[in-house]
């Protein structure tokens, strides 16, 4: 994108008056006062304007604001637009539009297509210029937000149609258009010089429909407003005051078609002064002279006639003749690079030849490669997964076989455990009959129930160090088990009987068939699972 505009930098350069491009060191600030400078003066001063705008896109280039550098590019467009350098507004016009693409920047783009769209238009190619307008409105339509500035933008775009559509003869496109302009300028409370273009452009569809006198009418009440608009009633003064061409030469037409001879002249006249004073719309200069001449010819002054056509003839040639000096650059530029391709294209098209014969050789040398590499690859790959997935098996097994052989020792050792509590038990019962001292008999009692609390804390050590995770991953997925809920799910991994637990735990057999009734309850258990089977699983 930087090379990109570093190259629009130069182009600027060689299109416009001579600017050294080094470092400028300027502001945001000054940028922006000399681009206003400068759009304050492209009427009365376009090459100061241009200077300036030049300068602007030097400073741009170098702070890399991409946005404001398009800006100045398209505004150095329009400035060429209006002076009648199509050449170069064209060229300008062209390069900022492939930065705003890139940019994809919907206000950039929105003025970027609106200038094509009118170049287009004032060439008369109206389907380009219509495809360009057309982009432009949509995007205002999606930026509009209900603001004025948002609202007189869009009918701008909405009136741009509306000229294209009147120049083609589609008065009930433009009509259609027009209404909407109305619409909005309600809904912003435009004011009256603002409504006076669009009612231009209203009577401007009588005048296509024939209806002289209703055109006229209207032309006379706008023609007033803008006469009288001075530069402090307008911010755009020279620009609105610029439009009087526009309609002194609808008015004239009016009047001509009404054969109103007389006053056609003095309002053509009028229109060639206005273009002088304000310098604008100075595109229909020699339409008013054509204009101008057929009226003295049918006066029968034809010397008058002759020298209002010729300047026609000469003005109109140097405007959009093919020997136009502002125009022949573009024309010689494209003549040239159309005989270097041509001269290319033949030395191409004889290589081509050569190079699709060793394309299609190596494209069969890559493919067959391509092929071997890849079943290559997947054999590899399956060879690999099969030894993984072996190396997995066997150590799956070895784990196994080990955590097996460490329950057994674990259950062993438990059993063992089984029978001291019998003994314990009968010992007590023992103790019980046959002591009478209370004191002695409660001392050996306690110590037998603190050894049975040893016995069960040696078990959990040795349960744990073999099944490492067992607690963990009961307590995680059945958080509401107790620290008893937890031994009955240990003893029921190492396949212990309901009789040994009771004997291990101290308690009835049917208080252990309870207990695990109450463990199915609290895992949820279908009554098709086997609770054994589903706690060894885990």
């Amino acid at each position: 994108m930087i090379n990109r505009i570093a190259l629009l930098c130069t182009l600027s350069i060689l299109f416009s008056s001579p600017i050294v491009c080094s470092s400028l060191s300027f502001s945001t600030d000054d940028v922006k006062s000399m681009y206003k400078r400068a759009v304050e003066v492209s009427l009365t001063d376009p090459e100061q304007a241009i200077y300036l705008l030049n300068k602007c896109v030097m400073a741009n280039t170098e702070m890399h604001d991409s946005i404001m550098l398009t800006e100045c590019l398209r505004t150095i467009s329009e400035i060429y637009r209006m002076h009648l350098n199509f050449s170069k507004s064209y060229d300008y016009a062209w390069q900022v539009l492939t930065i705003a693409e890139e940019l994809n920047n919907p206000k950039v783009l929105n003025r970027v297509y609106e200038n094509i769209g009118m170049l287009y238009f004032i060439f008369g190619q109206h389907t380009e210029s219509e495809s360009f307008l057309h982009k432009s409105l949509n995007i205002s339509k999606e930026l509009y937000d209900g603001s004025k500035e948002r609202g007189q933008e869009l009918i701008s775009r909405y009136f741009n149609l509306v000229m294209l559509y009147n120049q083609i003869k589609d008065t009930d496109r433009s009509k259609k258009y027009l209404d909407t302009c109305f619409m909005y300028s309600e809904r912003i409370n435009q004011d009256k010089i603002g409504k006076g273009f669009l009612s231009t452009e209203l009577a401007n569809i009588y005048f296509i429909n024939g209806e002289y006198k209703k055109a006229e009418v209207l032309l006379y009440e706008i023609i007033i407003d803008f006469e009288n608009i001075n530069n402090h009633e307008s911010t755009y003064y020279t620009n609105n005051k610029g439009y009087l061409v526009i309609l002194y030469n609808l008015m004239g037409d009016a009047k001509a078609w009404q054969e109103k001879f007389t006053e056609a002249t003095l309002y053509y006249k009028k229109g060639l002064d206005a273009i002088s004073k304000y310098n604008a719309h100075k595109v229909l200069e020699a339409d008013f002279m054509y204009k101008l001449s057929d009226i003295y010819k049918f006066n029968n002054d034809y010397k008058a006639a002759y020298d209002y056509l010729y300047r026609s003839k000469v003005l109109n040639d140097s405007i959009f003749g093919s020997k136009s000096i502002k125009n022949s650059e573009l024309l010689e530029i494209k003549n040239k690079n159309r005989e270097e391709l041509t001269s290319k294209n033949i030395e191409i098209a004889q290589k081509d030849k050569e190079l699709l014969e060793k394309e299609k050789y190596l494209t069969k040398v890559i493919m067959f490669a391509s092929i071997f590499i890849s079943v290559l690859i997947v054999v590899i790959l399956l060879i690999q997964n099969l030894a993984q997935r072996k190396r997995h098996k066997i150590k799956q097994e070895i784990s196994s076989k080990v955590l097996r052989e460490k329950n057994k020792e674990l259950t062993s050792y438990t059993l063992q455990f089984v029978e001291k509590e019998k003994a314990m038990s009968e010992l007590i019962k023992f103790i019980n009959d046959n002591i009478k001292d209370s004191s002695k008999k409660r001392s050996i009692i306690d110590s037998s129930k603190s050894n049975r609390s040893n016995y069960w804390d040696e078990f959990n050590k040795r349960f744990i160090s073999v099944n490492q995770n067992f607690y963990k991953q009961l307590s995680e997925k059945y958080p509401e088990l107790t620290s008893t809920d937890l031994k009955h799910c240990a003893l029921i991994k190492l396949n212990f009987s309901a009789k040994e637990m009771a004997h291990l735990l101290g308690i009835s057999a049917s208080s252990v068939h309870m207990s695990h009734h109450r463990l199915r309850k609290k895992m949820n258990l279908d009554r098709s699972v086997n609770l054994s089977n589903f706690i060894s699983g885990i």
